[in-house]
């Protein structure tokens, strides 16, 4: 079933064109993997997708009303003097998830015994999994998330995927970018190849 879709999606900075006409379906219980070389608009595409960045042109049409999104950035930026618990309460002001569902999201992730450090003496895999724990936040229709994997080890990659797999069978659509198809290939279930600003090809991994 259609979550949402964009349709012709033009966007570009300055003169530069960055996405020419671009459609993508993404659907509910899906695992979407966007792949292309650097500077092929995968970043735009997602940020666009996810509400960020407003196109030149296009639009995103979705099945019912606009989903709730969560993103994950390339590079997650919090004030340093926060904690991992301190930083999922202020979002959750905006998501509405309870103390109990934060608890339980820091648990998953595996940051639980960190959760009162600070955000500057994490390292890059906590990063990244505390920003898994942002996106995942109060249970969104859409997860987005950018180069999510970088900075994590096997395990911690292993785990990663496992989390949006149980989204996933949840009815959540997600979208992910990677350089890796060895990374990504069996763990999504759908792919979109992304070219010089348009979907080379694009449909399930089947």
């Amino acid at each position: 079933m259609t979550l949402c879709r964009l349709q012709q999606i033009h966007m570009g900075y300055g003169r530069e064109q960055v996405l020419c006409g671009v459609d993508l379906a993404i659907e509910r219980g899906t695992i979407l993997g966007l792949v292309g070389e650097n500077g092929s608009g995968k970043s735009t595409l997602l940020k666009i997708l996810a509400g960020v960045l407003r196109p030149r042109s296009g639009t995103l049409v979705a099945a019912g009303s606009r989903p709730r999104v969560g993103y994950m950035p390339e590079s997650s930026q919090w004030y340093p003097y926060l904690t991992g618990s301190q930083v999922l309460r202020y979002f959750a002001r905006f998501t509405g998830a309870s103390a109990s569902e934060q608890d339980e999201i820091l648990e998953r992730v595996g940051l639980t015994p960190h959760r009162d450090k600070k955000v500057a003496a994490y390292s890059k895999g906590m990063r990244q999994k505390l920003g898994l724990a942002q996106a995942i936040l109060g249970s969104p229709d859409l997860i987005v998330l950018d180069e999510p994997t970088n900075g994590l080890d096997p395990p911690g990659i292993l785990d990663f995927y496992g989390i949006l797999q149980e989204r996933a069978a949840e009815g959540v659509a997600i979208v992910l970018s990677s350089h890796l198809l060895a990374e990504i290939e069996g763990r999504t279930t759908h792919v979109a190849f992304l070219r010089d600003g348009r979907i080379a090809a694009s449909g399930s991994c089947a």
